[in-house]
Formats: structure tokens, C-alpha cells, sequence
């Protein structure tokens, strides 16, 4: 075959000329464009392989040992420069996937949500203690007022007088007496014990007292008009005392009026009469009967005074004797 314009010999038995593309490897019997010439021949230059093609050196090919292979590059007129090396590690992009160890790290101005946590329970936890405290002391509060404010029993005074019988007093019972009926009270100051007729009381020491046809009368100073009268009657209920102030003469009570008549809270089971009138002296007197019953017997006890002196001097006289008063 003729030589080219500058005397080269054609690529023999059509060897594969320049890649159409820088590195790519031109398709098995194409003709061969004398665009991609550089010298603009219509033959293609003959090369050495070794020159087109190097040999790929360990590493240069998939799954050789030496890491990934990378495209061969060539030096001289046609090289294509070296594509710059990938940083060892990738910027991360944004709005990526956060680091794994930053939710473990702690940030500035910022609790972890544990700690939140924890300091929420804490301050709960103080929160209720302090609660529970509170009611705590506001129940002491209203046990305390219910305890003073709460009134005492009727027989509390009497009770509290109640003791053991002064020293040389004999204290006898019947076969149904129950301790409290044998029970004798301690005697107030300027006060002494009587003891007649199968009935025990304490009255001012400058009281006299006598027995008639068994029925006990103590008597004050005369300028007093204090009296006390105890005898024992069949029946002291509520009905007898009706049944006395019913049969009650009137017309030897001036100006009779009744102050009150039913059951007193005592001790014993006992009602009580009470009531005012005028004496054949001008002197309004005011008396109080109490029927009551125990261990079997029955008593009808009278307190009278001056009307004047009701709540005066005769009021201590009145209260030590329903204190004090117990059958023997």
C-alpha cells in the first residue's frame, strides 16, 4: 500500500487507532476518523502497545490487592490530567444524619434530658414531702382545738371532787351498791362529813344536823336560810315527782311558779323539781327537789335558799352537796 503524505505506512491489519474519547478504547472495525489525527493523516499512527496501552501495575485493576484501581494516565502530548485525590473523609453535608456521639455529648446551655428529668422528679418529690408535712400539722392543729373545745362531761366536777372518805368515817355499802356508790368524796375545805340514816354528804362546818322519824335535816346560820332535807321515799322516778308537784297545796305557797321539772343528767338516775314561792316572812324562797334511784332504794333531796342568794353563798352549799352525796 502507498505511503501517506508524510510517508508513514498504514496501520497494519487495521489496528485500532486513538479512542474517540480520551481513554476509551475505539469499537472493533470502525473507520478511522481523520478528525481525531492529530497530525491530520487519513492513516492512523503506528505506535508501540506499550506506549497506547502501559501494563497496570498491582492495584491498578478490580479486586487486585492495593485498594481500588485507578484509571491508567498517560504522559505527553494527549494526557489527561490527574483527577485530584478525594479528601480521607467527606465533609458531612447539610441536614445530614448527626453525629452518633453528639446526642452523648453535652452541649453548652443545655441539660441532657436525664438530668432534666431527674431535677423534675427531685423538685416533685421535695413538693410532696412538704405537702404531707403541711397536712400533717394542720391535722395536729384541729385535734388539739376539738380536744379544748370539747366540753366536759356533767359529772366531770363531781367526779373530780369524788376521793377517797376522810380519816375515822366509816363507808359501808349494800349488797347492790357498785363501786361508785361505795365510793365516798374528799371534803372541801371548811366542809364536813355527815353521815346519817344510810345517806353520806358533806356540809359547812357550821351547819347543824339532826334526825327526825328518819328524816335528815341540816340547817345554816339562821340569818343563812339554807336548808337541807334527805329522806328515802318508795319511788323517785320522773312520774312520783309529777305526782308530787300535782298534790302540791297551793294555798300554802304564796305565789307558787314552777321553774322547771324533769330528768337532770347526775350520776344517778334522778329528776328534778324546781321551783319559787313566798313565805309567811315576805321572803321569796326558791327549793330544788331531786328524786333519784340506786342499788334498789329511792331519795327525795330538798335544797332551799333565798331567792337573793340563789346564785350567791348558796350556790357552793347547792353544788358540794350533788358532789358529795352518796347512799351508805
Amino acid at each position: 500500500p502507498a505511503r501517506g503524505a508524510r510517508g508513514r505506512a498504514p496501520a497494519p491489519g487495521g489496528a485500532p487507532g486513538p479512542a474517540a474519547a480520551a481513554g476509551q478504547a475505539p469499537a472493533s472495525g470502525t473507520a478511522f476518523d481523520p478528525l481525531s489525527s492529530p497530525s491530520g493523516s487519513t492513516h492512523a499512527p503506528e505506535r508501540s502497545k506499550e506506549a497506547m496501552w502501559p501494563t497496570p501495575s498491582p492495584g491498578d485493576m478490580p479486586g487486585d490487592v492495593g485498594g481500588t484501581p485507578e484509571p491508567a494516565h498517560r504522559t505527553g502530548q494527549h494526557a489527561m490530567p490527574r483527577p485530584a485525590a478525594a479528601p480521607s473523609t467527606p465533609p458531612q453535608a447539610t441536614g445530614s444524619a448527626p453525629d452518633a456521639d453528639a446526642a452523648d455529648r453535652p452541649q453548652a446551655g443545655r441539660r441532657r434530658r436525664g438530668e432534666r428529668a431527674d431535677a423534675l422528679n427531685d423538685g416533685d418529690g421535695r413538693s410532696k414531702l412538704l405537702l404531707a408535712v403541711a397536712v400533717i400539722a394542720v391535722i395536729a392543729v384541729i385535734v388539739t382545738i376539738v380536744l379544748v373545745l370539747m366540753p366536759s362531761g356533767p359529772d366531770d366536777n363531781e367526779a373530780s371532787a369524788a376521793g377517797p372518805a376522810a380519816t375515822g368515817t366509816a363507808a359501808g355499802a349494800g349488797s347492790g351498791a357498785t363501786p361508785t356508790e361505795r365510793r365516798l368524796p374528799s371534803v372541801p375545805d371548811g366542809y364536813h362529813l355527815v353521815t346519817e340514816n344510810g345517806a353520806s354528804l358533806a356540809v359547812p362546818d357550821n351547819w347543824s344536823t339532826r334526825v327526825d322519824n328518819g328524816v335528815i335535816r341540816l340547817t345554816g346560820p339562821k340569818d343563812s336560810g339554807q336548808s337541807i332535807t334527805i329522806k328515802r321515799i318508795p319511788d323517785g322516778s320522773l312520774a312520783a315527782l309529777r305526782e308530787a308537784e300535782q298534790n302540791l297545796d297551793i294555798r300554802d305557797f304564796t305565789d307558787y311558779t314552777q321553774v322547771r321539772l324533769g330528768k337532770v343528767d347526775y350520776r344517778y338516775p334522778a329528776a328534778e323539781w324546781e321551783y319559787t314561792y313566798t313565805n309567811s316572812s315576805e321572803v321569796t324562797v326558791h327549793a330544788v327537789i331531786r328524786y333519784l334511784e340506786t342499788g334498789g332504794r329511792a331519795y327525795a333531796i330538798m335544797f332551799a335558799s333565798p331567792d337573793y342568794d340563789w346564785n350567791e353563798s348558796a350556790a357552793r352549799v347547792r353544788q358540794t352537796l350533788w358532789t358529795t352525796f352518796r347512799p351508805v
